[in-house]
């Protein structure tokens, strides 16, 4: 049987024909960087001040995909570098699990 406990600060999914539980407060969509693409920047940060878990990240830039290593790489816990600098007016989007 699957529960779904929400609270005021977080909501879990808990099943316990499994043992298993869920922090959704962890899972960010659809995110701004705290950058501005402007054909030159190429490192963006995540925002809040958040982190993020290791391989734990999608990028979006007007939509598509990138792709790892071939299109961005991941530069700390809270930045990614971009190989080519998005254009103004490109928007990037980050999908991510929290630290």
């Amino acid at each position: 049987m699957t529960n779904v406990v929400k609270s005021s600060s977080q909501t879990k999914v808990v099943n316990s024909k499994i043992n298993f539980s869920m922090d959704t407060t962890r899972f960010k969509f659809n995110q701004s960087p705290v950058e501005t693409p402007n054909g030159v920047i190429t490192v963006f940060t995540l925002p809040n001040s958040d982190t993020y878990v290791s391989g734990l990240i999608e990028i979006f830039l007007d939509g598509l995909q990138q792709i790892k290593t071939t299109d961005y790489s991941e530069t700390t816990s809270s930045t990614i570098t971009m190989v080519i600098a998005p254009a103004t007016g490109e928007v990037p989007k980050l999908n991510y699990i929290k630290q």
